[in-house]
């Protein structure tokens, strides 16, 4: 924009342009600075300031995915993002519901495995000592019948005591 009597005028760098009342001032197609054309005197005269402004944002993601405006920013950046971004996320949602599975069929697997083993053995020793027994070995008999005993019934009270619940809760209202 030009002043009323340009030939008093000089050309100065947006980055110089203030406090102007009759000059507008725009970034150029590349983000260069555009010269504008003031009057002389109020170049002269100093009244010119720096004016700088600075803006940042900042975003938190939560989840695999971005929300839809940064995914479409995405999409205009690099046509096909987007449907990318998506796919991966869901891919890794797959992943990890099958480290999931996996893990609760081994803690599945553990569990039987160990409540076998502890029900054989049981039936083993409760069997010694009716051999015992019938074999006059007395004692024997009783010290075999009484572990047993005194090693299962703890171990299904605290069984019974520490079960997982295993029903599925209702998201708090909070969540």
């Amino acid at each position: 924009m030009t002043c009323p009597d340009d030939n008093a005028s000089a050309p100065i760098a947006a980055s110089q342009v203030g406090n102007q009342q009759d000059s507008v001032v725009s970034p150029g197609d590349d983000g260069d600075a555009v010269s504008v054309r003031v009057p002389r005197s109020v170049a002269d005269s100093g009244e010119l300031r720096l004016v700088i402004a600075q803006h940042e944002q900042h975003v938190a993601i939560s989840g695999p995915l971005p929300p839809p405006d940064i995914l479409a920013q995405y999409e205009d950046i690099v046509p096909g993002a987007a449907a990318r971004i998506v796919s991966w996320a869901e891919k890794e949602q797959a992943h990890r519901h099958a480290i999931d599975s996996d893990g609760l069929r081994a803690d599945i697997i553990y569990a039987r495995a160990g409540l076998y083993g502890g029900i054989a053995l049981s039936v083993f020793f409760v069997i010694a000592a009716l051999f015992a027994a019938d074999a006059g070995h007395t004692t024997l008999a009783t010290i075999l019948a009484g572990a047993t005993i005194a090693s299962v019934i703890p171990a299904v009270v605290h069984g019974r005591a520490h079960k997982p619940d295993r029903t599925p809760h209702a998201p708090d209202q909070n969540d």
